[in-house]
């Protein structure tokens, strides 16, 4: 058995043997947050010295799907580099052409925190993307932060239509923790819907 501890909300959760080739993604029970874990080391070529691997910008923007979303996984959000990343996150968010790589970069936004807020714009437009796990987790992540967020309610809003059930729930949630937020500041509560 294998354990692992969610890097958001440091639930702890146990399971058997993986087989993958190179990264598994598992969801945590408690907050919904994915958690990607490299499987494999990639060989290194005998003699070779380990290097510190290729500098952010670089895996960023690399041509290789795997070494985008090792330069994501391997973020310290609270790090200044990930800061100065900041505006290629948000390119990627939309326009990565890997689903896996775009819902690792919606949930590196997620360990932002309120320092992500900046990203509403980006994570709204996540709501219609054609995976529906990065649609999901766009939704969790808006809900994460609160009245910043609430410019994107109009998209939380039709994302109550989604054809994903997750992603309704996602929606409803994410709306409700705006909202309240909101009424807790003004003195008055509302509540979205249910479609």
């Amino acid at each position: 058995m294998h354990r692992h501890k969610c890097s958001l909300c440091g639930t702890t959760w146990e399971h058997g043997a993986e087989w993958d080739n190179d990264m598994h993604a598992h969801e945590c029970a408690a907050c919904g947050s994915h958690q990607f874990r490299t499987l494999i080391e990639r060989p290194r070529v005998a003699g070779q010295a380990r290097s510190a691997g290729p500098a952010l910008g670089d895996a960023l923007n690399s041509t290789e799907s795997f070494k985008r979303s090792i330069a994501v996984f391997a973020l310290d959000m609270q790090s200044e580099e990930a800061r100065a990343a900041m505006p290629r996150l948000l390119e990627m968010v939309s326009g990565d052409p890997e689903p896996m790589v775009r819902l690792a970069v919606v949930e590196a936004l997620r360990r932002f925190g309120a320092d992500a807020s900046g990203a509403v714009p980006a994570l709204a437009a996540a709501l219609r993307d054609g995976y529906s796990e990065v649609r999901r987790a766009a939704a969790l992540t808006l809900g994460g932060l609160g009245p910043p967020a609430g410019v994107a309610q109009a998209a939380l809003t039709q994302s109550l239509r989604d054809v994903n059930p997750r992603v309704r729930e996602a929606a409803a949630k994410a709306l409700q923790t705006i909202q309240s937020s909101d009424g807790a500041r003004d003195g008055t509560i509302r509540f979205a819907a249910n479609e």
